[in-house]
């Protein structure tokens, strides 16, 4: 897991051991802003094992539309939204007010799936 500030958004990299998906690795965001407009989303790396701010995708969280070219399987694929339904509402939580929560409290309320 790490932390990393990108245009001034908290990313959080979450990969297997919070997941419970081996090789993916997910960046979900923390914007700090309830009256954020932006729909929440998080990136997946198409890079296995490490995130890749040069190549990924996102996935809209309320909807699971993707954007982007995916290069992971049908399977993998399958099992990121599998995970990100049985975590929405923290997710958008996270989204939105991540920046009121530590870290490490946000990653105790996310199920592996």
């Amino acid at each position: 897991m790490e932390n990393e500030h990108k245009n001034g958004y908290d990313c959080l990299t979450l990969g297997y051991i919070t997941t419970g998906i081996k090789k993916i690795v997910i960046c979900t965001y923390s914007y700090g802003d309830k009256k954020l407009k932006d729909e929440s989303k998080i990136k997946v790396s198409n890079k296995y094992k490490n995130f890749s701010f040069e190549d990924f995708f996102t996935i809209s969280i309320k909807d699971l539309k993707t954007d982007g070219k995916i290069k992971i399987t049908d399977k993998e694929l399958s099992k990121v939204i599998e995970w990100i339904n049985l975590n929405k509402k923290a997710l958008i939580y996270y989204w939105k007010e991540g920046n009121e929560i530590p870290s490490s409290k946000f990653m105790k309320k996310l199920k592996k799936i």
